[in-house]
């Protein structure tokens, strides 16, 4: 049942816990209070329980008030809100190891994927592969292929940050040592900036005859081993090209990447349409080749024309919803907010900023 008039709702003392706020957001998710505006309980509303009943970003926990996270819920009852579900898979590893051709091979962009294979380039700063809608429950993967070279490494931290899948990938078989055991190196910088990420571990040229390589089973366990609770799989595959007809190769690891996307926390949203349709701006904005960063003034000034507001409270500056979109925006991959001077500029491509870092 729906009770628009109930603007305030306390529960205080009730000791209500995560099942009671889990109720109360699946409540509100279908419309039950779709005017509340105040909830005072011993539970917050910006729990992990909560916001999954709700369906809202994870990246909201323990960080909005009840009514920053009621004020957007009364936004998604406005207008025509919709489901949208998108993540980043973070792709490490040292350079040579096929990185480009196995994310291309993941995406099926055949034809990169065979450019990549032949020309044997290396990818210089960083390189995001678009994977529009993979399955009916997802939006898109934005797969985040990181140049291998040394020389990159610090900057690849910059866009470590927030909900992501992580692999790492390297060549066992490379004639030289080192580059067989760098792994371990790329693993680490993972971990330096998330320490409880959990890592698919990738190996390639696995049609290259090699007998220092000990084999599927024993380089698991000792990957395993030597990561412990921050191991997730491990998958050793080849990276040729398809042939007409022949088996999917990859398919096993496409898989496997989609399903650890899909177990990310809470990855199914219901988002306002404000927000939806501000995010499609600034992809329009970037893929037209107008502007591959914007001011934050200028992302002000596309948040008011795609209706994304500041809402007005009783007390206080408002509810700031455009910086809310923002933070999001950055979190999944989409863009990349580079604070200076009290300011957030807006970088529109990511791939760019990574080639100008590469360049200082």
């Amino acid at each position: 049942p729906s009770v628009p008039q109930l603007t305030q709702l306390s529960l205080w003392g009730n000791a209500i816990g995560d099942e009671g706020v889990k109720a109360i957001g699946r409540a509100l998710l279908k419309g039950a209070c779709p005017s509340l505006s105040s909830f005072l309980a011993d539970s917050s509303l910006s729990s992990s329980a909560s916001l999954l009943a709700l369906e809202m970003p994870i990246e909201w926990e323990g960080k909005k008030s009840n009514s920053f996270i009621l004020a957007f819920h009364r936004l998604r009852c406005q207008g025509q809100s919709r489901r949208f579900a998108a993540a980043k898979v973070l792709i490490a590893g040292p350079a040579a190891a096929g990185k480009t051709c196995l994310a291309n091979a993941i995406v099926e962009n055949t034809n990169s994927w065979r450019q990549h294979f032949y020309r044997r380039d290396q990818t210089d700063g960083m390189e995001v592969v678009r994977w529009e809608r993979p399955t009916q429950d997802l939006d898109a993967v934005l797969l985040y292929d990181f140049g291998g070279q040394p020389v990159y490494k610090a900057s690849h931290r910059l866009f470590m940050g927030g909900r992501a899948v992580f692999v790492v990938v390297w060549n066992p078989r490379a004639e030289n040592d080192g580059d067989r055991k760098d792994y371990e190196e790329y693993a680490r910088d993972v971990l330096d900036e998330q320490p409880s990420a959990r890592i698919a571990f990738v190996s390639t040229h696995r049609d290259v005859p090699d007998l220092r390589y000990p084999g599927v089973q024993q380089m698991g366990e000792l990957l395993h081993q030597r990561f412990d609770d921050n191991f997730d799989s491990y998958d050793d595959v080849a990276l040729t090209p398809p042939v007409v007809g022949a088996p999917d190769a990859l398919g096993g690891l496409r898989q496997l990447v989609l399903s650890k996307v899909m177990a990310l926390p809470n990855i199914r949203l219901t988002m306002p349409q404000s927000f939806r349709a501000l995010l499609e701006r600034l992809q329009q904005i970037s893929w037209t080749g107008e502007k591959w960063w914007i001011s934050h003034r200028e992302f002000l000034q596309v948040a008011e024309a795609c209706e994304c507001h500041v809402l007005k409270q009783d007390h206080g500056n408002g509810y700031d919803m455009p910086g809310a979109a923002l933070e999001l925006f950055d979190q999944w991959g989409y863009v990349k907010v580079v604070k200076s001077a009290g300011r957030n500029d807006v970088v529109l491509d990511p791939s760019r900023l990574a080639e100008a870092l590469a360049l200082v």
